[in-house]
């Protein structure tokens, strides 16, 4: 068998390709802190006493990560402590005074109905001397989630969050031959100012048209340079939000885990991705041939390969059509029956 030395610690061992092996590649370059790149110039030989010592070194590590975040949040929620509040039920919202006098062209006045469930107690000597009155306000208005121990800022978005937990979607849009609902009226309001809006908002650089200044500002920072670079290697991308999704990579913070077979993954778009291959589900379906993938690239690739001047959709567009379609098949076997 070929001898050559160990690419770590240069001692002579045999010849092997463990560094080829991504997950063992990224375990030894959390332990090194180092991007090791392989290719034909750069050996992947690790000997075996180096593979052992990466191998404790980072189970030693991961568990010193999940102690320490048990140590920070031992019950997995965020304790908000420190002020007087009284539990009360929900508030009634009171009720309008009526008007004097109507006048047919004024528009109506609007009620909203006061989303609280606290009631706002005097603040304790105690309590000014830690903190000044706006933090403890704003710290008496966030809310925790009892199912993740997310902490949002209000009780509205606390709702809100609670519809995405529980799947549901009460906000429609009015639209016909739409179907499509949202978990949040911030979320509609993006849809219909995205796909039902008449305004037209050209590139300067490119003039492609967008219903959206923010779309169209999105797709501005496409045709700027790249100014985040990451400090491990030679990527550059063009978004802030990008760069940090990048730098797990070199962290190993995998924190989303395939219920199925306990792969873990940097974020949750991979996971999903990964699902598919479990469940076989296959929702980017072609609607002239009867081509479907689980992957949005293959889905593109074959409509601009075999069908060019196609419609090219977007998932919600896909399943929102699936739905409809399923809907009216099962509405024509009823009427067999």
């Amino acid at each position: 068998m070929e001898t050559t030395s160990c690419r770590l610690c240069l001692e002579p061992c045999d010849f092997n390709d463990r560094l080829n092996d991504r997950n063992f590649r990224e375990k030894a370059q959390d332990i090194l802190v180092l991007y090791l790149k392989v290719d034909n110039e750069n050996v992947a030989i690790i000997c075996d006493s180096c593979q052992s010592q990466i191998e404790s070194f980072y189970q030693f590590k991961r568990k010193c990560r999940r102690n320490e975040k048990n140590r920070r949040n031992p019950d997995g929620k965020v304790l908000i402590t420190g002020y007087a509040v009284k539990e009360l039920d929900v508030v009634p919202p009171k009720k309008p005074r009526p008007l004097k006098e109507k006048d047919p062209n004024k528009p109506k006045k609007r009620y909203y109905k006061r989303l609280t469930d606290r009631e706002w107690v005097p603040f304790t000597k105690e309590q000014l001397a830690i903190k000044p009155k706006e933090e403890w306000r704003k710290e008496r208005k966030t809310r925790v989630c009892e199912l993740c121990g997310k902490v949002l800022p209000n009780l509205i978005d606390l709702k809100t969050h609670m519809h995405q937990h529980r799947g549901e979607r009460p906000f429609g849009c009015d639209e016909p031959d739409c179907g499509a609902s949202f978990s949040s009226i911030q979320a509609l309001k993006q849809h219909i100012v995205r796909i039902h809006s008449n305004e037209h908002h050209p590139c300067p650089e490119c003039g492609k048209l967008f219903t959206s200044f923010i779309t169209l500002r999105s797709h501005r920072r496409t045709h700027l340079e790249k100014p985040f670079a990451c400090n491990f290697c030679d990527l550059r991308v063009r978004l802030k939000c990008q760069l940090k999704t990048h730098m797990l990579v070199h962290t190993q913070q995998r924190d989303h885990v395939c219920k199925f077979c306990g792969k873990a993954f940097y974020a949750s778009t991979v996971l999903t991705l990964h699902l598919r291959s479990h469940t076989g589900e296959r929702p980017y379906a072609c609607h002239v041939c009867e081509f479907s993938h689980a992957h949005r690239i293959l889905y593109v690739k074959h409509m601009q390969k075999f069908h060019p001047g196609e419609e090219i959709r977007t998932l919600a567009e896909l399943q929102r059509l699936a739905a409809k379609a399923t809907a009216e098949s099962g509405g024509q076997e009823k009427k067999f029956e």
